[in-house]
């Protein structure tokens, strides 16, 4: 009898051994898993964060192009390519840290179709850039100068027979002023 309850006993203790150390693989298991969930879940944060920060980026870029449309300043012309240079390594960070093998394809495509919106982007703004400076430079240039010296011809006392009043010649001036007026109103659109 004595026999039978010892092997009951080791029987009853081996099984609650293996049940300490099954809880224990359990625990160690979860552990973990719960570490990698962790992992996980603050890549989660920081790729949110980087998407979120993409989007405040884009929307700057979209501002500050309608300032420099109404401006013209530089200040807003670098500002836009301070944020495209920003944008654009955020979106590297962010292809960086999120493993872009495993994106779907659709998910690849439109990080493909990001980068060429982006250089679309940058290389129309430039387009506009350059646009206003030439119609500047053309204004100051040509239309400015061809202005005054008309108004200087209008201003030299007429030389040939042909005689002019001085009503008209004062009305011809007052057009031509107000043109010189129009095209500085063109230039500030």
């Amino acid at each position: 009898m004595f026999r039978s309850l010892q092997i009951q006993i080791l029987i009853a203790l081996a099984g609650l051994i293996s049940i300490i150390f099954y809880q224990s693989y359990l625990s160690r298991n979860n552990q973990l898993l719960f570490i990698q969930n962790q992992a996980l879940a603050s890549q989660s944060v920081s790729i949110i964060q980087l998407v979120h920060d993409l989007e405040r980026d884009v929307l700057d870029l979209q501002r500050n192009v309608l300032i420099y449309r109404e401006t013209a300043s530089q200040v807003s012309a670098q500002n836009f390519y301070d944020l495209m240079s920003a944008v654009n390594q955020t979106l590297i960070k962010f292809e960086s840290q999120y493993n872009v093998e495993a994106l779907e394809s659709n998910d690849s495509e439109t990080i493909l179709f990001m980068h060429n919106h982006l250089k679309d982007y940058n290389e129309n703004f430039s387009d506009v850039v350059n646009g206003r400076k030439r119609r500047k430079i053309i204004f100051e240039e040509v239309i400015q100068e061809d202005i005054s010296q008309i108004i200087d011809l209008l201003e030299r006392p007429m030389d040939s027979g042909i005689t002019a009043s001085n009503a008209d010649l004062l009305k011809l001036k007052y057009h031509f002023v107000l043109a010189q007026k129009d095209a500085y109103q063109y230039l500030l659109a």
